[in-house]
């Protein structure tokens, strides 16, 4: 199958890397489905040189501009340039928002079906659309987009019935594909190690971009309260973004300063070392699906406190595997974290319990999901564009 797609994928414009997760993820598509795609990136910084991977399967092609409306329009014309000459089964969006748009009017205009992908759980969303007067017109467009695509897949069951229920039955559940998860895998003496570091002062692992939406001043707030009844337990916060210095303030006025370690951005390969070190790992967004660091948790056996976006119920167990909390109480939150923190007989019970990351988020299992997945598009050569 020929795809063109467009997305927000910078790594696809860097020269080929074995170890760029985004690179990767694309070239195990193109060898287990049989694809070639070639992706528009909008990007306002990109090359203007042609980027080629997987022995020229992928080809990629920045579109660059100062303003996303520049960079839209560079997309739009690119898209058919592109699709003229490659002559695509389907024109692909990774979002239905903005670039969703864009592949619709490409795809309309070259003549073949429009496929998508939905990651997020922001359609008809209070929260999300109380952020800003622009987003009920996105969040419009995007519920277009949607019902003009012949297929979406969605990385959450919940967020499929959800949508379905209003009239989108187009969308089919695929959970997402993450690269080398066997990388995270621990055996039964790596628990046990995790137990006897436990004993002596629990770590909290938050491995999250530190943006507004992540709502990490809830997990600081409460760490605040869960250490304080304790008298014990760290955290280590994986990642970089805008609000590092307002955390970082609000560490110090909580008083868990000391307790509280901004490890910034981590390459991907060294993960598993800090998955493999916690004993608890925490999510306290806001907004999510399928989130890949709740995968990678699980793939850990790493019990987990997370809030309840639309995905997480659908990779943490609740009251097995971890807990889920309602979003935004913290209340709720801090007293989960504090009895995984302090109750040894608590943390020993979700060490114990069967955790099924591998066998359901594997490669294996998301191929069979995405063959489906195309197989049901029921794309025809005479599809294709002429």
């Amino acid at each position: 199958m020929k795809i063109l797609s467009f997305g927000y994928d910078s790594n696809l414009l860097l020269p080929e890397d074995p170890r760029n997760e985004g690179q990767y993820r694309q070239r195990r598509y193109c060898e287990l489905l049989g694809q070639e795609k070639r992706f528009v990136v909008l990007d306002r910084d990109a090359p203007r040189e042609e980027s080629v991977l997987a022995a020229g399967r992928v080809r990629s092609y920045g579109a660059a501009g100062r303003s996303l409306w520049t960079r839209c329009r560079s997309a739009h014309r690119l898209g058919l340039e592109i699709g003229r000459e490659f002559r695509p089964d389907i024109v692909e969006y990774q979002d239905p928002r903005i670039v969703g748009w864009v592949a619709w009017r490409v795809a309309r205009r070259l003549g073949v079906p429009l496929v998508g992908g939905l990651f997020n759980d922001f359609i008809d969303d209070a929260r999300w659309l109380a952020g800003s007067p622009g987003r009920r017109l996105l969040n419009a467009q995007a519920k277009l987009v949607l019902a003009k695509s012949r297929g979406v897949r969605c990385d959450s069951a919940r967020t499929t019935e959800a949508l379905r229920a209003k009239g989108f039955a187009n969308l089919r559940h695929v959970p997402f594909f993450v690269p080398w998860l066997e990388r995270f895998a621990v055996d039964d003496e790596a628990q046990r190690q995790r137990l006897r570091r436990w004993a002596e002062d629990p770590l909290v692992l938050c491995v999250a971009r530190l943006a507004r939406e992540k709502n990490l001043p809830l997990l600081l707030r409460a760490l605040a309260r869960a250490t304080g009844a304790a008298g014990r337990g760290r955290l280590v916060l994986v990642g970089a973004g805008s609000e590092r210095q307002p955390l970082e303030r609000l560490a110090a006025d909580l008083g868990i300063a000391a307790r509280t370690r901004f490890a910034g951005a981590v390459d991907y390969f060294a993960l598993p070392e800090h998955y493999r070190a916690a004993s608890i790992f925490a999510l306290s967004s806001d907004s999510e699906t399928s989130a890949r660091v709740l995968i990678l948790a699980q793939a850990a056996r790493l019990p987990t406190v997370t809030t309840a976006t639309s995905g997480s119920a659908e990779i943490v167990a609740d009251r097995s595997t971890g807990f889920v909390t309602p979003l935004g109480d913290e209340a709720a939150f801090a007293d989960r974290l504090a009895l995984l923190v302090a109750d040894e007989a608590a943390y020993r019970a979700q060490l114990a319990a069967r955790f099924e990351a591998l066998d359901r988020f594997g490669e294996s299992a998301i191929t069979t999901g995405l063959r489906a997945f195309y197989e049901s598009l029921h794309v025809e050569p005479t599809d294709r564009a002429a």
